[in-house]
């Protein structure tokens, strides 16, 4: 199986760097949003690490262009949808169910899962089960990469081998 590797490279500005790296060369890297605790792809990362489902991360690891990934995973491309697993759009809902929990410091599973379940419903997609050991293991490394990124200076860099999380057999239905 191949090495993958994501460097988040801390910047000034609006944005910070993201780099995917397979077996030692960089595949593709994009703008990164910065947010209060980390950037928008480390939040990716913790959930596609944590929770079993297909997201922008393994997606661009697999060879899709993160620009057209982002558009149909957005809701802006619906042509594309079909190119992508219908958990993708569980990865998302579950990306922003976290960051609302990072923003508004309201860390709690039933809200966490409530607000999944909403983002969800916009999506228009059935929510599946999602374990609280998931949900707690996540919020620990979102907890742990935020320590450590707050302490780097611009122009610094954070590694982290991407180890995705086996895909579950879970579907929505």
């Amino acid at each position: 199986m191949a090495q993958q590797k994501l460097r988040f490279k801390k910047m000034t500005g609006k944005n910070d760097e993201l780099e995917f790296w397979v077996d030692g060369a960089e595949l593709v890297r994009v703008q990164n949003p910065k947010q209060r605790i980390v950037p928008h792809d480390m939040v990716h990362y913790a959930i596609e690490t944590s929770f079993p489902f297909e997201g922008f991360i393994r997606l661009v690891f697999a060879g899709h262009e993160p620009g057209k990934t982002m558009e149909a995973l957005n809701g802006f491309s619906p042509k594309l949808a079909s190119e992508y697993h219908e958990t993708s759009w569980i990865t998302e809902s579950l990306v922003e169910a976290m960051q609302a929990a990072l923003w508004s410091q309201v860390y709690g599973y039933k809200d966490f899962e409530y607000a999944y379940q909403q983002a969800c419903k916009a999506r228009k997609i059935k929510p599946v089960k999602v374990q609280r050991k998931d949900f707690d293991s996540c919020l620990a490394l979102i907890g742990r990469l935020g320590e450590e990124w707050t302490r780097l200076a611009a122009g610094e860099v954070m590694e982290l081998e991407f180890i995705a999380k086996p895909l579950a057999g879970n579907s929505p239905g």
